[in-house]
């Protein structure tokens, strides 16, 4: 049945309830899409907050007391983090896993590093070492110590030559001060192989000088001024932290060393018969002396007659571009015109010369730049005519033999393999063939760090 709308106006005084239910008129509504998700409520079909309050408050009052009221003695128990603790808990690097079965090995002393049999063979660091290679921040959170029994590294055949070198310069047969920089794909073990010359050159009672990453020198974190005595803008904080690393590393030998003459810095005067220790002592609490410590103390180790220096610096692209600090025009400094990355390139390019040294920096690439400039110093190349790459990159590293670290050989991967099997890392009853070898160097292109993650990844 079909009412006209004259007939709809006569029955408008009719109730509408009274009429059957397909009479009663219907508006067209907008079609709604399909969803799954649970129907959101407007403002006017909101439930009231109780007690008055508004969203905001009770929100508030939910993040304090976990439910809307007052803050309950179970949250005020849980304490928060201590200033620094929660860098400390992100920073911190496992050397050992007592889960994993102990592996009976040789350790990584002088006689191993120039022992060419020793090539191709797993070693453990001494005890002794890893303290002071823990001083020295020379482990890196990226590397696999965590899941072996003790810090083991394989003896590889760039191994052998920095342990040559080393004993070279130790007994004077080789220059002065060699410079080398260690250069390699990811993963490839340059900064395994700077921790091996660390350990070699502390067991030589050398003094050891490292910067476990230049990134940390460049990205604007740290204190500086300039200082108008070199030129350059000193980083007091850092250089105060350096030299409490160096001190505690390199105390005995500082001990027997005494300052060459009377210092005075910063008014605060040194006499002569400071031995060297108590000199770096007082830098390392001072930050206000930090920086003139550390650059009389480069000096002092310059003089004749003074232990072998080693001077270490990994992540090394970092220092080969601009920084992100500002100087007070805000014009970007470079991070050349720092003071410590100033004294590695000294050092480096052969401006400056310890007596006997070995002065190594690392190349990274992980999460560093490698700028143009850099690659075509590296490979000895010139600049392009008219290009706008850095022209302080190539004589900044002048000199220095570019060492390149690339896949391991064959009986390297195989200690290596061989050694993360008996780790428990990969499930193999009986030692790995020729062939097994093969496959997995294949698959991993020879680098170490891929190698040790193949076999993780397979354990789980």
């Amino acid at each position: 049945m079909v009412l006209s709308t004259a007939g709809w106006r006569c029955l408008r005084s009719t109730t509408i309830r009274q009429l059957p239910r397909s009479l009663v008129p219907t508006t067209p509504t907008a079609a709604v899409a399909f969803t799954t998700s649970a129907a959101t409520l407007d403002k006017s079909s909101k439930p009231n907050v109780k007690g008055g309050q508004g969203r905001n408050v009770q929100t508030g009052q939910q993040r304090v007391g976990g439910r809307g009221g007052p803050p309950t003695t179970e949250s005020k128990s849980r304490a928060a983090y201590k200033e620094g603790e929660r860098k400390q808990i992100r920073q911190r690097i496992v050397l050992s896993n007592t889960n994993a079965p102990p592996v009976n090995l040789g350790e990584l002393t002088v006689e191993v590093s120039i022992h060419e049999p020793t090539v191709g063979s797993v070693f453990a660091l001494a005890p002794h070492d890893v303290d002071k290679l823990r001083e020295l921040q020379a482990f890196r959170r990226t590397q696999d110590w965590k899941f072996f029994y003790r810090p083991s590294t394989v003896m590889r055949k760039e191994s052998l030559v920095l342990g040559e070198m080393l004993k070279e310069i130790q007994e004077g047969e080789k220059g002065a001060c060699e410079r080398v920089i260690l250069s390699g794909p990811k993963g490839s073990g340059k900064s395994v192989l700077l921790l091996q010359a660390m350990s070699w050159a502390l067991q030589r009672e050398w003094v050891v000088i490292n910067i476990s990453n230049a990134h940390d020198l460049v990205i604007g974190h740290t204190e500086y001024e300039h200082d108008a005595t070199s030129g350059t803008w000193a980083q007091r904080e850092y250089t105060r932290s350096l030299l409490s690393r160096i001190l505690s590393a390199n105390h005995a030998v500082l001990a027997r060393m005494k300052l060459s003459k009377d210092h005075t810095l910063n008014r605060i005067d040194f006499p002569a018969a400071t031995d060297l220790a108590q000199f770096c002592q007082r830098g390392s609490r001072d930050a206000t002396i930090s920086h003139e410590v550390f650059t009389t103390l480069l000096e002092e180790l310059c003089h004749a007659g003074r232990p072998p220096v080693l001077f270490a610096v990994d992540s090394l692209n970092f220092m080969m571009q601009n920084s992100d600090y500002h100087d007070q025009d805000y014009n970007i400094i470079h991070a050349h015109d720092l003071a410590i990355p100033r004294h590695f390139c000294d050092f480096l390019n052969g401006t400056r010369a310890f007596p006997r040294g070995l002065v190594i920096g690392a190349t990274s690439l992980a999460g560093a730049p490698r700028t143009d400039a850099f690659e075509y110093a590296l490979r000895g190349w010139k600049l392009p005519a008219y290009s706008k790459l850095d022209t302080r990159i190539a004589p900044s590293i002048a000199g220095a033999e570019v060492m390149e670290i690339g896949a391991m050989a064959e009986e390297e991967a195989k200690s290596l393999l061989e050694y993360c099997r008996v780790s428990g890392l990969l499930k193999e009853g009986r030692p790995l063939s020729d062939e097994q070898v093969a496959q997995r160097v294949a698959v991993s292109s020879g680098l170490a760090k891929e190698l040790v993650a193949g076999c993780v990844r397979m354990l789980a």
